[in-house]
């Protein structure tokens, strides 16, 4: 500012140390005499600045800006009486206020942050027991307009102020791909850790998904890994933005807060909100998991308002009455603040005299907050002219952010008038424009803007939305959102059934484009409008829809919503008397990944059975033991290994119906052989295996995930792991060429037990470990401790004891805690009282074994039988003892320690 003013440099030297002594000299006072033509405000403003004390100088750019604002220059007094200088004036201010009503949430973040992405001290590391957990996922919950933004925009300027990285993203979008969110995340991270980085070369695929907006879910799979690691590269904060508004992102973002956790990530996850009832069982479970914490932001109080505008307006003895005002007005929404503190600053309520400021308190604009700001947002868009109202009025009907170079083909502007206009509202703070994630995306500014467009176009909204809709077709675009779009303004535009055709081809489209959410959401319109419209004739119309969205789109949606449409559809199929209707509802309410996790058996069992008498009147074959084979699964989770078996049994009937397919006839082998060799049965599993492995060569390895299990059952319990460990290991290699990562923990779990069982615990031990960090990555807990407690047994049998105890104690507890199934249960009580006998605890080992194996031989579980057997000849073998039958008659004065005493067996031959 001194050169610009005054033509040459305040101190000009030879070299730095002459520069040095000059501005050692400096005397603030100085600027006056030597900037005479700026002004008395800008020249002391000019002499702090150049201030050889650092702390007397000012703090931050805002702080000039502000002080330029706050203090009216002399010589230009009369000009600030113009409209049209009080207008940008006010806009300037505002958008400059300081940064006091969040400071202390600020605070607490910015000490997060240093926790999270900065390294720990080594000797903070040596003991860690003394440091508390430490939870890496914020989310900042509040209404629309209360500073969220604001907030995690302060964040990434302190984060990249600090030389950190800031990587955003909003959940509010129109643009469906198979990243959702997350494709702007990757888009930014690969761009910051460059072509060089390992990451972004072993993820290559993603990151290119990501750039082409692609739909290859496939490469989608490896979004978790490629977070974790990259911020093993790069510690990063993720923000992530109306997270309230992506429904089909909370999996994701539980999954990636479950991730960081498990696998204590350098990364910081903030997400920001509205409050939703959908997202309250969410965040309430992340919560009391210790996974994440929910901040919520209050209404401004009066002593933060009074910090604000001390930091505007200086010590104006008219902030005292404008803050009782501002309260009473606004009740310290922050939004509602800034927008009418602007209001009173264009309409001369709050006027500049000299240094002071004066508040005129009989303001008609006081009077109607709402309707004042609503009115001002009118006038300044008629003062912007047609096309500002055209593009308004776009974005209020699209209802979403949308990328700036779709909005621009939904206009009939030229180019150039396009950026103007887009220009001059985001000057005039009527739109927001987010560029953090590699497009523009433009929407609506505030609450006031869009209470405009419903004014001013109240009794021709529905005729915008189908010109809007047609405008749509004209472009001839193949795009799924745009799909989406036309016919999701058709939907509101219609009264009656008029867009119920449209709806039905978009829907069938979206599907058979792997657009599952998309497609999932015009079906519910369509649902919605033949339950309001349709009448008793679009019955059958109804029904097909609910079917479609059964068989394609299971899963899109949340699964209350799911249920309720199935449950729907049950009563739909009863009017209709189609009984395989019934059958398929009552089947997908059972078969739901959400029923194995919140409904207990027997009402999943009494679905089946439901399910069954639907198909018996249907007389579908197929689908009848498509059901046998789903009660044998439940059957088997919950342990009843015989009646699992015989639902197993009836279900291998389908190798007799020609038209079944290869998928149903592979899993129901699978789960055939779980059942035989959980029972004992291994010479016919073996048989089933060499019949089977045909058929599971024709499936994709995606869909053979039952016979994989199947024959690891058999090899682990037959005690012959060469049977299964060639055809895993080929299907672990496929399902990594395949990119669908989420479905390796099983696999590499059944290797991990086939190399236990084989010897090769290093293997093992490594299988495991991958398996473990697979299922963080993807929030998966069961599979976690699962595979945490075969880690620990391998790394006992590897001498290191006591590290494989603790850990399998650990795995224990917390599948206790989860209430894991009944086999797996079992699996790690077996393993920790091997473990028992390694740590010297060798007769409580042995109680427990022997009392495992009454249990067993009690419920006909040999699998388990044979294995609590040989667990006891190995300690047997160990402590040079036989098996001794336990005596018939107990002696009444035995006074001996209980934990010696042990129930004897005779072991099967």
């Amino acid at each position: 500012m001194y050169t610009a003013i005054r033509g040459s440099k305040p101190f000009p030297s030879r070299d730095f140390e002459e520069a040095l002594r000059a501005q050692k000299d400096w005397r603030p006072e100085l600027a006056g005499s030597l900037l005479k033509q700026a002004g008395p405000v800008v020249a002391e403003l000019i002499g702090r600045m150049l201030n050889p004390d650092p702390e007397r100088r000012p703090q931050s750019a805002r702080s000039i800006v502000l002080e330029l604002l706050r203090r009216e220059p002399s010589h230009i007094r009369d000009r600030q009486d113009s409209k049209e200088d009080r207008s940008g004036f006010a806009r300037v201010l505002v958008e400059h206020l300081p940064f006091a009503d969040r400071k202390s949430y600020l605070d607490l973040l910015l000490t997060r942050a240093t926790d999270v992405l900065l390294p720990v001290d080594a000797a903070e590391i040596s003991h860690p027991g003394t440091r508390a957990r430490l939870i890496r996922t914020v989310v900042i919950e509040a209404p629309e307009g209360m500073g969220k933004s604001r907030l995690l925009m302060e964040l990434r300027r302190e984060i990249q102020l600090g030389g950190g990285l800031f990587v955003e993203s909003s959940c509010w979008t129109n643009e469906y791909t198979a990243l959702g969110a997350f494709g702007p995340v990757v888009h930014q991270l690969a761009t910051a850790l460059g072509e060089r980085s390992e990451v972004v070369a072993e993820y290559a695929d993603l990151v290119r998904l990501a750039r082409d907006r692609g739909s290859d879910e496939r490469a989608a799979g490896q979004l978790m890994e490629f977070l974790i690691a990259a911020c093993r590269e790069r510690p990063f904060c993720l923000h992530l933005a109306e997270l309230s508004k992506g429904q089909v992102e909370f999996v994701r973002f539980e999954q990636l807060a479950r991730a960081i956790d498990l696998n204590e990530a350098p990364l910081l996850l903030c997400a920001t909100t509205t409050p939703h009832t959908k997202l309250g069982p969410l965040l309430a479970t992340l919560a009391r998991d210790q996974l994440a914490e929910t901040w919520h932001l209050r209404p401004f109080t009066r002593r933060e308002m009074f910090t604000i505008l001390q930091g505007v307006l200086g010590d104006s003895p008219s902030i005292t009455e404008l803050i009782k005002a501002l309260d009473n007005l606004t009740g310290g929404h922050p939004l509602s603040f800034r927008e009418t503190l602007r209001v009173l600053i264009e309409e001369g309520i709050l006027i500049r005299d000299a240094d002071n400021w004066v508040f005129r308190s009989s303001s008609p604009a006081a009077q109607n907050l709402h309707q004042t700001l609503a009115q001002r947002s009118e006038a300044r868009l008629d003062a912007q002219g047609v096309s500002a109202w055209e593009l308004v009025s776009i974005l209020y009907l699209i209802e979403a952010p949308v990328d700036q170079e779709q909005l621009a083909q939904l206009t009939d502007l030229r180019k150039s008038r396009f950026r103007r206009t887009v220009d001059r509202l985001e000057g005039e703070g009527l739109i927001l424009r987010n560029a953090s994630s590699g497009s523009s995306l433009i929407s609506l500014a505030h609450e006031s803007v869009r209470e405009a467009v419903r004014r001013r176009y109240a009794d021709s909204l529905d005729e915008a939305r189908l010109d809007l809709a047609a405008s749509i077709d004209d472009l001839e675009i193949i795009d799924s959102n745009f799909v989406y779009l036309k016919v999701r303004l058709l939907d509101d535009a219609a009264q009656g059934l008029e867009a119920v055709d449209q709806l039905e081809e978009a829907a069938a489209g979206l599907f058979a484009v792997g657009q599952m959410q998309l497609g999932a959401a015009v079906l519910e319109r369509l649902i919605r409008r033949l339950r309001q419209h349709g009448g008793t004739a679009a019955i059958p119309r109804l029904l097909e829809a609910k079917l479609l969205l059964l068989n394609q789109g299971s899963g899109a949606l949340d699964a209350r919503h799911e249920a309720a449409h199935y449950e729907a559809g049950i009563l739909l199929a009863e009017l209709m008397r189609d009984f395989r209707a019934q059958a398929l509802f009552w089947l997908g309410l059972a078969d739901r990944p959400a029923a194995e996790a919140a409904d207990d058996m027997e009402l999943t069992l009494y679905r089946l059975d439901r399910a069954t008498e639907a198909a018996q009147a249907a007389r579908d074959r197929v689908l009848e033991l498509r059901i046998a084979n789903r009660r044998a699964e439940v059957l088997l989770q919950s342990g009843e290994i015989e009646q699992a078996g015989s639902q197993s049994r009836k279900a291998m009937e389908i190798l007799d119906i020609e038209e079944a397919n290869d998928v149903d006839v592979c899993h129901i082998i699978g789960v055939r052989l779980r059942c035989l060799s959980l029972s004992g049965q291994l010479g016919e599993a073996r048989r089933l295996h060499e019949m089977g492995k045909p058929i599971a060569a024709r499936v994709a390895v995606n869909q053979r995930q039952s016979y994989l299990s199947g024959i690891a059952f058999l090899a682990v319990l037959g005690g012959d792991p060469e049977r299964a460990i060639p055809e895993t290991e080929d299907a672990i290699e496929q399902l990594r060429a395949a990119k669908v990562p989420r479905m390796l923990h099983t696999p590499l779990h059944n290797l991990g037990d086939l190399y236990l069982r084989n010897g090769q615990l290093e293997d093992a031990a490594e299988a495991f470990r991958e398996a473990i960090s697979i299922a963080s990555l993807f929030g998966l807990d069961q599979a976690v401790h699962l595979n945490r407690g075969f880690l620990g047994y391998t790394l006992a049998r590897l001498g290191k004891v006591d590290e494989g105890a603790e850990l399998l104690a650990a795995a224990r507890k917390g599948m206790q805690q989860l209430g894991g199934d009944q086999v797996t249960l079992q699996q790690l009580r077996l393993l920790d009282a091997e473990v028992a006998h390694m740590t010297g605890q060798t007769p409580r080992a042995r109680r427990e074994l022997e009392e495992m194996l009454a249990d067993f031989h009690s419920t006909n579980e040999i699998s388990f039988v044979h294995w609590a057997q040989d667990a006891l000849a190995r300690i047997e073998r160990d402590i040079g003892t036989n098996f001794i039958e336990a005596s018939s008659i107990t002696e009444p004065d035995f006074n001996g320690n209980p934990d010696e005493d042990t129930v004897r067996t005779r072991p099967i031959g």
